[in-house]
């Protein structure tokens, strides 16, 4: 039976966070309707023991071109879970990983997660469900938390709906990136990710997308969980208040390849926060946050909405 999903997760000296990332999918417990993949940076810390720990007994860069069908039970990890395929060595950064493991994916949609951050409980049967309610969705995007290094609750956000391919022209960023779902095949249509940026790698794949004429679809479920902490590379900006001085770069530069002025970025920003205010978005993201913030994200569970 082949996967419906495809999760990859590029890993770089997170051991510390990784196998909360791991369990956090096998916790998802969609049997064999998921995969996961690992790229690991080629770490000098225990990222590998942690791999190996839940691969059970699959070599590195083995590739079974059947997903499921081997009759080796040690393929198979908790709860039907099954890592197909994953590696240990250096890459260009982290597009490059998410090249490396779309391109062993055997899913029919694939989304991927950061190593420090987690999958919200109930993510991939909300998701699962409407794909199969919607055959026609081509991607589909969540809800998304942000929460401290120990995953307590600092604030939610709830995104809201956008036109229809106006994503591209007035960009409107209610898409981060591990809440996206997206079918693999448009995914190799759009060339893979641009493996010469290094933070907005998303936004520019999310913008192929829109251009290509893709329609994005949303559910309210929240199913990515952001963790902030000093090392990561995005969280400068949630810790201090500013963003940093390399993103706002990439961000300038990469707004320059599809002409959007710094002019209609403003005006997308702004349609982006009228949308969430008309849509609720924004009322039902300051409800959340303050019923959960200081919480563990467990206590959100498998909310229906």
């Amino acid at each position: 039976m082949q996967p419906l999903i495809s999760i990859v997760i590029a890993n770089y000296n997170y051991g510390r966070f990784l196998e909360e990332a791991i369990q956090s999918i096998i916790a998802q417990d969609v049997g064999d309707q998921a995969e996961l993949i690992i790229c690991d940076a080629a770490s000098t810390d225990n990222s590998v023991d942690i791999i190996k720990k839940y691969a059970n007994g699959l070599p590195q860069k083995t590739f079974y071109g059947e997903w499921a069908s081997q009759t080796n039970s040690q393929l198979i990890t908790h709860n039907s879970q099954l890592i197909t395929w994953w590696c240990s060595e250096k890459d260009k950064g982290q597009s490059d990983a998410f090249n490396k493991g779309f391109s062993h994916a055997q899913g029919t949609y694939g989304c991927w997660l950061n190593a420090d951050d987690v999958m919200m409980p109930g993510a991939l049967e909300a998701v699962m469900r409407y794909i199969k309610g919607n055959p026609k969705c081509e991607w589909l995007a969540g809800s998304s938390v942000f929460a401290d290094s120990e995953l307590k609750v600092k604030w939610c956000s709830r995104c809201a709906h956008v036109w229809r391919n106006g994503f591209c022209k007035f960009p409107m960023y209610s898409v981060n990136g591990p809440s996206s779902f997206f079918l693999i095949d448009n995914l190799e249509k759009a060339g893979g990710f641009d493996v010469s940026l290094r933070y907005t790698m998303d936004t520019d794949l999310w913008r192929r997308f829109a251009k290509a004429g893709i329609s994005l679809y949303h559910i309210p479920n929240y199913v990515w969980c952001f963790r902030v902490h000093e090392e990561s590379k995005t969280s400068h900006k949630f810790i201090t208040g500013k963003g940093s001085d390399s993103f706002a770069s990439e961000g300038m530069s990469m707004n320059l390849r599809y002409d959007i002025t710094p002019f209609r970025n403003k005006i997308g920003s702004w349609l982006n926060r009228f949308l969430r205010l008309a849509t609720g978005a924004y009322l039902r993201s300051y409800i959340d946050t303050f019923r959960y913030k200081g919480k563990s994200i467990d206590v959100i569970g498998r909310q229906g909405s």
